[in-house]
Formats: structure tokens, C-alpha cells, sequence
């Protein structure tokens, strides 16, 4: 019978947890797709960005090498 109480009572705690995470899976799941969108465009832009100032510099570098 206590471990039966026991079991009841870990539900009891772990029910709003998981609730939370089914309602953010299920309810958000749009939400969280478009979040993944703008970050993955976030990042590609990062790197869009770090690539040409790599580039510049190269450029200045090699200006530099040759005059």
C-alpha cells in the first residue's frame, strides 16, 4: 500500500511537468518550428557575414603582399 501511495504521489508531482511538456510539443509545435526558422537564418546570416570579413581581410592581406 505505500508504495502504491508513493507511485500516486510521483505522479502527482510529475503530471504538471509533463502536462507543461506535452502542451509545449503539442500547442507550440508551430510556434517552435518558426523559432528554429529565424535561428537557422540567424545563423546562416552569422556566417554570410564572418565569410566576407574573412574575405576582406584576405583581400587587404594579399594588397598588402603585393604592392
Amino acid at each position: 500500500m505505500q508504495t502504491i501511495n508513493g507511485f500516486i504521489q510521483n505522479w502527482l508531482l510529475l503530471a504538471p511537468v509533463l502536462f507543461y511538456f506535452l502542451w509545449h510539443l503539442v500547442f507550440k509545435r508551430l510556434r517552435i518550428k518558426h523559432h528554429l526558422r529565424s535561428a537557422i537564418g540567424q545563423i546562416k546570416t552569422q556566417i554570410k557575414d564572418e565569410l566576407l570579413k574573412f574575405v576582406i581581410r584576405m583581400n587587404e592581406f594579399g594588397g598588402q603582399i603585393w604592392n
